[in-house]
């Protein structure tokens, strides 16, 4: 089925953010915080922009009415909760770790949306999130060689990736007609909020205030707010699966910038991620109106 116009826009809201978010495992080994501090200051840079840009474009705020509220504090505390674990992850396991296994989340997202809706989920989905589950395999075997990933670590991003499945899940099912802007805005200030009492007696110099203003604008309000605004277009599957592209992003980026080149496994895997991003992306069409 041909993709309508904003089905292709929220397809390419959805690669643009995958780019963005490649980056934003670097910044965990640039800015030296502990991650809940990095997380609230992140958020609450972003929260900052998206609710000034949310005011002035008078957005509507009807949707946090009634069940509302609920919806968007359990969403804020899971997407808090989801960051929280991945830099830890990113901490203690390095960022080839963390990056892979927090990806298993597109195979889980496209299992819990079929299981919710009581349906077998589609075999291009299915297909899909095999590619993404073998090359995250592939990705992980090069980055590591004889050492043993600490399981501490490998358990906080799988933690990561299940908290930001179930999060994708709540925006599409009970937020959907929400404002990209203010939901995004409001679901970082949660964040944000929930970090305060991190923030305690803490002194920054301007070289950390530098970076963090560039990771919480750049590198954090833009890019989820593109992957909000697909989420309302798009299955969550589907945005799950072409938002995987943020790993072989991020190979590249840790090549380019950190001086890290990538193996033969570790390509074989990116061109399965992106594989999988393709196959998801050919059947945007089909996968909105089944969900429709």
């Amino acid at each position: 089925m041909p993709l309508s116009s904003s089905s292709r826009r929220a397809l390419w809201y959805a690669h643009g953010a995958a780019l963005l978010l490649g980056g934003t495992a670097l910044f965990p080994r640039l800015i030296a915080l502990p991650a809940e501090q990095l997380v609230s200051l992140r958020t609450a840079i972003a929260a900052l922009l998206l609710l000034s840009l949310a005011l002035a474009r008078r957005s509507s705020w009807a949707w946090l009415a009634g069940a509302g509220k609920r919806w968007l504090l359990l969403s804020g505390l899971l997407l808090g909760g989801h960051w929280w674990a991945y830099y830890e992850a990113i901490q203690r396991g390095g960022v080839g770790l963390a990056v892979v296994l927090v990806y298993s989340s597109p195979a889980m997202t496209v299992l819990l949306e079929a299981w919710l809706h009581r349906r077998w989920p589609a075999r291009h989905s299915l297909l899909a999130a095999t590619a993404v589950s073998l090359g995250v395999a592939l990705v992980l075997l090069p980055r590591f060689g004889d050492q043993q990933p600490a399981p501490l670590a490998a358990g906080l991003a799988l933690l990561a990736a299940l908290l930001y499945a179930l999060r994708n899940l709540l925006v599409r099912e009970r937020l959907a007609q929400a404002p990209g802007l203010g939901l995004a805005g409001t679901q970082f200030a949660v964040v944000a909020l929930a970090g305060l009492p991190s923030l305690r007696g803490l002194h920054l110099d301007a070289s950390t205030w530098a970076w963090l203003l560039l990771f919480g604008s750049l590198f954090t309000a833009l890019p989820h707010l593109a992957l909000l605004l697909a989420l309302q277009r798009l299955p969550t599957s589907t945005v799950a699966l072409v938002a995987s592209l943020e790993v072989p992003y991020a190979v590249l980026l840790a090549w380019w910038l950190l001086q890290e080149p990538p193996g033969t496994t570790l390509l074989a895997g990116g061109l399965c991620i992106l594989g999988a991003a393709w196959l998801a992306s050919r059947h945007a069409g089909d996968d909105a109106a089944q969900g429709a």
